[in-house]
This record gives structure tokens, sequence and C-alpha cells, in this order.
């Protein structure tokens, strides 16, 4: 059977984080799932930890280091299902992550679109909640000044056919997507917090903004 959703997690180096999403993916409510697992040249024991779990939905790929997008978007060629989910290999699902998106996308038939969960964030034993986006307001302003999480995502797969990740950004490249698919196709916002986001010091997003710059930014929003 063709799966609804298809999950895709990008990973390198996460060999102590990433069995705790895949148990996330696991623990769903709604089983009509397939997890593709990139692997962008991890040099630790991450395959090891994911050949433990022998769910035949689960499929592990390797290939050289070619940064995150690039994984993303092998991912996204790799995926057979109606709808695309992200997760990052540091953060988890809510058992009733899937369950919302499919119990939403069967009650609203929407067209081709990107659909939100909300998304709780933890830092040590605190969670709190991120602002959902307020689809009355400018979207694309929402996106840029709210921030979307990559695990709160849902996707029509025709968009990301035609939309994917620019492979030159390290940082903000998915930001950079979100706008631009959300200027051309509806967005939805769920009111349902089924994802959380994980702080640590060792994420990417936090080492990256040691690097960037105004150059940057510059770059990222002219190229919209």
């Amino acid at each position: 059977m063709k799966p609804f959703f298809s999950i895709i997690i990008p990973t390198y180096n996460r060999a102590s984080f990433i069995g705790s999403g895949i148990e996330s993916v696991l623990e769903q409510a709604y089983e009509n799932w397939e997890l593709i697992i990139v692997d962008d040249g991890s040099t630790d024991n991450t395959k090891e930890v994911i050949s433990q779990y022998l769910d035949s939905r689960i499929q592990y790929h390797y290939q050289e280091n070619q940064e995150r997008s690039a994984a993303r978007n092998k991912g996204i060629h790799l995926a057979s299902g109606e709808w695309i989910c992200f997760l990052d290999s540091d953060d988890q699902y809510l058992p009733d992550h899937l369950k919302n998106f499919a119990a939403y996308i069967e009650q609203e038939s929407p067209d081709p679109s990107l659909l939100l969960s909300g998304h709780l964030i933890k830092s040590t034993t605190e969670f709190t909640k991120h602002p959902l986006i307020n689809t009355s307001q400018n979207i694309v302003k929402e996106i840029w000044n709210k921030f979307i999480l990559m695990n709160s995502v849902c996707v029509h797969h025709t968009i990301l056919e035609k939309h994917q990740f620019n492979e030159q950004y390290r940082i903000w490249e998915d930001t950079h997507l979100w706008s631009r698919i959300a200027a051309r196709f509806p967005l939805f916002q769920l009111k349902t917090y089924s994802c959380i986001q994980m702080i640590h010091n060792d994420g990417s997003v936090i080492q990256n903004l040691d690097t960037v710059s105004m150059k940057n930014i510059y770059k990222y929003v002219c190229s919209l």
C-alpha cells in the first residue's frame, strides 16, 4: 500500500539523538507512513543505531556529506507518499502528529498546500509553545518573523516536486523554501501542538548563527 505520509530525516553524526526521533515516529497513532533517513556522511555510529530498528517502513540511505539541504532534497526524490513531512534527527513527534494532519486533510480536502502544526520548544525540563502563524496577516512576513520548525511542516508532494531546498544555503534554507511556497500556495495552520524542538548546544542552528552575517541575510532576502 502506498504510504499517505513520507517522513524525511536528514542526519549527520546524530547517533546519540536519532533513536528518540525514530521511536517518536514508530509511536505514531496514524500508521500509514514511510520514514526515509538520509545519512549525510556520518562518521559516528549513526548507521548502527538506525539498523536496530527493523520496521519495514524505515529506509536508510547514505550519501557523502553534502549538507542538510541536499539530504532533504534526496529524501524528497525518494519519497512516495501523498504528503511529505520532515523531522530533524535531534527532535521528536508527539504520538498524534500524523493523526492530526490526516484528520485535517480528510475533513477539509485542501488543495496542494503547506500545512503546519504547532510546536513545543524543550529547554532542559521546560516546555514552551512557539507562536502559531497568523494566516490573516502577510504570510511571508509571518514566516520570517516567527520561524517555522521543520518538524511542524506537511507539504503536498506535487509542491516539492517543483520547489525544493536551495543547496547553497547552510542556515535558514527551510525558511527560504517555506516563504517561496507560501507566496504561491495556500498555507493552513493547525492549532494542535504535536512536535518538539529540543534545544541543546550541539544544535546546527545554534552553531551556524555564529557564522551568519548581514551579507548572508541580504542574499537570502533578495533571492526570494
